[in-house]
């Protein structure tokens, strides 16, 4: 699986993790939809700044959506203390 298409895939389990539909997603992104629709299917890459407002949107780490951490659940942990 080429780079996109696995960011793709984590962007998506991410946003359903939350609870967010894509265009809830693409408020807190300040993109249109249709790119996050885009991002999810593997066909868009995203800025370091679109990265972190995503970070930030699903308290999840740039870790986990670049591929270098293997849990989003252990991130949160960490990051929340628990």
């Amino acid at each position: 699986m080429n780079f996109h298409k696995a960011l793709g895939v984590r962007v998506r389990r991410a946003r359903l993790d939350v609870g967010f539909k894509q265009r809830e997603l693409a408020v807190l992104l300040k993109m249109p939809r249709s790119a996050v629709s885009e991002l999810e299917h593997g066909r868009r890459g995203m800025s370091a700044v679109e990265l972190f407002r995503l970070c930030d949107a699903t308290a999840i780490s740039a870790e986990w959506f670049l591929g270098l951490a293997p849990s989003p659940e252990k991130i949160r942990l960490v990051v929340h203390g628990r």
